[in-house]
Order: C-alpha cells, then sequence, then structure tokens
C-alpha cells in the first residue's frame, strides 16, 4: 500500500474519534492535552494583585467605605428585627396568653386568640393602603436584587415599609427582603454621593452586593455565613470579573462589621437556635447518621413539591379573585381588598394554629426542646399550613423573604421524625432545618454551613448535614422538578390564553378574523 493510501486512512479513522481535531490528526501536531499540560506548568502560581499598595487604593477605599456602611447596617437591622419581634410579641402575648410561645400549650390547636383574624386583617388593609397611595403593587424579590446588583431607591425603601408593617403583623414571611432592600437603597446612594471615577457601573454593583450581604450578616448566625449566601444566589463572578477570593474579602468586610455592630448592640445574633440546643445531647458520632441525613434529605425534597403544589393551587385561586375584583373595584382598591381578605386567612389559621404565624424563629426554642409536648400532629398539620399561609400572604401583597420560614417550617417536620423515631436529636434538627431550603434555594453549601453554626455539632455532624443538603438539593432542582412544574404551568396558561382568544373571535358560532 502506498505512504499517500496509509496517510489518507490515518485521517480517515482520526476523523472518526470523536473528539479529535481533524487538522491534528496525521499531521504531527502536539496533542492538544499536552499542550494544555505545557500551558498549565507556564501558568503564573498566583494571581494579579488585587489590593496594591499604592495609589490610587480602590480597593482600600472601596472596603473602607463599605466597612462603615456594614456597621450603618448592622445598627439599622438591629432596629428592624427588634421593632418586628417586639411588635408581634405584644399583640400575641396579649389577653392571658403571656406564656407565648414558651409555653408548649400556647402553642396546641386553637391555642391562639379570634382577635387574631381581625389584627392580621388590619395589617392586611393597612399593606393594601400603603399600596394604593405610593402605587406599588409588586416589587422585584432580594434575589432578583441581588442577582441583578441593582436597586430603585425608590421602590426599594417602599418595599422596606411595606415589608415591615407585613411583618408586624406576624404573616409567616422573613425578614430578609426588608433587609435587602434597604440596603440597596443606601448602597445606591452611597454610590451617587461617591461619584466613582473608575468603573463606576461595576463599583455600584459591587456596593450594592456588598451592602445587602452586611444586612444579611444582622439575622445569620456568623458574617461567613451571610458571604457564602450572598455568593451562592447571587452568582456575580462573569458580571464583576472579580476573582473568588477578592469578592469574597470584599463582601467580608462589611459583613463583618455588620455582625459586630448587631452584636455589640444586642449580645446574640437574631437567628441563632444553637443557644437552645446546647442542652440537647448529641453523643458521639454514627454512621448511619450520613443515611439518616439522605433520608431526611429525600424528606425535604418531597416537602418542596407539596410546597410548589400549595403555590400553584394559591396561585390559581388568587388570580381568579383578582380578575373578578378588577373588573368590580379597580385595581387599586382590589389591592387594599385583596391583602385585607389574605390577612383575615392567614389570622384565621393562626388562630388555629399559632405555629403558622411570624418566621418562627422565636418558636423554635419551644419546638426543639418540648416538641413531644407540642405534639407531633400539631407540629406537621402547623408546617404544612405556614407553607400555604406563606403563599397566600405572597399573593396578597404582603410582602417578606422566604429565607427563614422555610427553615421553620422544616425545623418543624424534623421535630416530627425526632418524636416518632428518636433518632439523635441535634442530628435530626440540624438537618432538617434546611431540607426544604436546599430542596429549593440554590445555595445548598450555604445551607449546611448554616446548620452546623445554629446547631454547633462540630466538623463530623457537618457529614450528614451535606448529605442531607445534596441530597435535597439534587433530587428536586438538580432533577428538574421545579422547572418542570412551573413550565407545565406556563403551557397550560399559554393553551387557556389561546382557547380563549380563539373564543373570542367566534361569533354566533361562524369563525372570523380576529
Amino acid at each position: 500500500m502506498s505512504e499517500a493510501k496509509l496517510q489518507q486512512e490515518a485521517e480517515q479513522s482520526a476523523a472518526e474519534q470523536p473528539g479529535t481535531p481533524l487538522a491534528a490528526a496525521g499531521s504531527g501536531a502536539t496533542d492538544p492535552a499536552d499542550a494544555g499540560h505545557d500551558d498549565a506548568l507556564d501558568a503564573p502560581l498566583f494571581d494579579p494583585p488585587f489590593a496594591p499598595l499604592k495609589a490610587p487604593y480602590v480597593f482600600w477605599q472601596d472596603v473602607a467605605l463599605l466597612s462603615l456602611t456594614g456597621g450603618f447596617m448592622g445598627v439599622f437591622g438591629y432596629s428592624f428585627l427588634k421593632a418586628i419581634s417586639e411588635g408581634t410579641d405584644a399583640w400575641m402575648r396579649a389577653d392571658g396568653n403571656s406564656g407565648y410561645p414558651d409555653d408548649p400549650s400556647s402553642l396546641h390547636f386553637g391555642a391562639g386568640r379570634w382577635w387574631w383574624i381581625l389584627m392580621v386583617a388590619g395589617m392586611g388593609l393597612a399593606v393594601g393602603l400603603v399600596r394604593a397611595v405610593v402605587r406599588l403593587e409588586t416589587a422585584p424579590s432580594f434575589i432578583q436584587e441581588l442577582r441583578s446588583m441593582h436597586v430603585d431607591p425608590k421602590v426599594a425603601a417602599k418595599s422596606t415599609v411595606i415589608t415591615l408593617i407585613s411583618l408586624l403583623g406576624a404573616v409567616p414571611m422573613g425578614p430578609e427582603a426588608g433587609l435587602g432592600a434597604a440596603a440597596g437603597t443606601v448602597a445606591t446612594l452611597v454610590c451617587r454621593r461617591r461619584s466613582f471615577r473608575q468603573q463606576a457601573t461595576l463599583r455600584r454593583r459591587l456596593y450594592v452586593l456588598s451592602t445587602m450581604c452586611s444586612a444579611f450578616a444582622a439575622f445569620l448566625p456568623s458574617p461567613f455565613v451571610a458571604v457564602l449566601m450572598t455568593m451562592e444566589l447571587s452568582q456575580p463572578f462573569d458580571t464583576l470579573g472579580l476573582t473568588h477570593v477578592h469578592l469574597a474579602l470584599v463582601l467580608t468586610f462589611g459583613a463583618t462589621a455588620s455582625f459586630a455592630a448587631y452584636y455589640g448592640i444586642a449580645g446574640y445574633t437574631y437567628y441563632s437556635p444553637a443557644i437552645f440546643l446546647t442542652d440537647i445531647v448529641s453523643g458521639s458520632y454514627d454512621q448511619m447518621f450520613i443515611v439518616q441525613g439522605a433520608l431526611i434529605g429525600i424528606g425535604g425534597a418531597a416537602f418542596g413539591v407539596v410546597y410548589i403544589l400549595f403555590a400553584g393551587f394559591v396561585q390559581v385561586a388568587v388570580r381568579a379573585a383578582r380578575a373578578k375584583l378588577d373588573t368590580a373595584v379597580g385595581r387599586w382598591p382590589r389591592v387594599v381588598v385583596m391583602a385585607t381578605a389574605g390577612g383575615a386567612a392567614i389570622g384565621a389559621l393562626g388562630w388555629a394554629m399559632p405555629l403558622v404565624l411570624t418566621d418562627g424563629s422565636s418558636q423554635l426554642p419551644t419546638v426543639m426542646r418540648s416538641g413531644a409536648e407540642v405534639g407531633s400532629g400539631v407540629l406537621a398539620a402547623s408546617a404544612f399550613a405556614k407553607a400555604l399561609a406563606y403563599h397566600i400572604a405572597g399573593e396578597c401583597g404582603f410582602s417578606g423573604g422566604i429565607f427563614l420560614p422555610m427553615l421553620s417550617m422544616s425545623s418543624l417536620l424534623g421535630q416530627v421524625v425526632v418524636n416518632s423515631t428518636g433518632i439523635n436529636a441535634a442530628m435530626a434538627q440540624s438537618c432538617s432545618a434546611i431540607a426544604l431550603g436546599a430542596a429549593l434555594i440554590p445555595a445548598p453549601f450555604m445551607l449546611a454551613l448554616l446548620a452546623n453554626s445554629l446547631a454547633l455539632v462540630g466538623p463530623q455532624g457537618l457529614v450528614p448535614i451535606f448529605t442531607t443538603a445534596a441530597t435535597a438539593h439534587l433530587l428536586c432542582i438538580g432533577i428538574g422538578v421545579p422547572q418542570g412544574l412551573l413550565a407545565r404551568a406556563a403551557a397550560q396558561r399559554a393553551a387557556k390564553a389561546a382557547a380563549s382568544a380563539a373564543a373570542a373571535a367566534t361569533v354566533n358560532g361562524q369563525e372570523v378574523e380576529p
């Protein structure tokens, strides 16, 4: 066989091998893998410095200013959270209910007060009136603001006020939405005052991201958790063009300043059940904890599906009512009516099951210490009712975050597991606290660290926690369960809209051109 023929067959054989460039076949070119290996050997060991000690000192100027704004957010966060906790306690402990929530009997079925329905409805009326007056029916969520790293100060300031009113009504929503909106407002105003000369747009985004991270550090158990939460949820690296460590360090300055300011005033963090878990004997590490963590993760994924189905059910019902009210009374009166009715519904659920109300942070110590006295039936029913109430609140115009209520709902079911099985309480509670959140929030690493920080179960205790987070995330978001349900719902809405359009184009049984 001729040399030319051999060369031709070699090139044809190389072309049939997947992933092998035809140009490299039989040409004597270097294997791309070898070339990449050589490039890796020649690559520098270190990234370029991002905090040089020479003019114009951009990094140092930024972290100094962000530390100041972080400290301000710590003080603001303390005031904001103190107002919510003191305000809700004032009316929920009235009328002979001073034992709430420390007394397990105050959390039983029917342990609420009938006038809670009027109270929450009244706060709904206030929310609706404020929305109508300021002309703000909806606003971006704090996750949307994190990812865009942009906040409209006027909208965000209105959202902060509406969130405060909502949470004073004890709806099952978290403070992170209001704190995040306030932080974005502060950061944007600082940037306008600062008038950056270099990379103005990117630095404005960085300031918004960092200040929001500082706000989260006010209610989380450590600034590290706030930094990791911000980086996982915002996915900022392509937008900002910063290295992982560079961004983490910038966020750390503001978050630490915020945490120090809050802790310096209060002597504790807003969400830190570790204080109440220290009297639960965790015992020694057991390899079965990994299996139990995985099972809790499977349960979290299943609860995530129920949570999404609740959301769809409430959305369909509220949208139908909204359409009828728009026709009957108009847009802004409808906003007021819907918020008031939603408040009444949530108040009724709270009357029947007090664990439904608030973000749950003040109730968890009693649930963890005295879960058997509260009762598994109460805990399970309250967990599902709280999920339903959250969606009612969101659809009817209340404002608040999803994060802390999810931890509470998940923890309630975790205590049911402890009551029913007798497994290690510290392990089960630390894993179950994040099971629902890990299923639906794209931040499994932060959630694992959060649970470990809350429970103080040590490095080996992190093993089942991380197993729970990975399992729940994989079996819900990872395999596309919520994405598929949302796509199916969107397809059904599109089909219904098309059918309505076709019906509207028919007159007296005869099709006409629309």
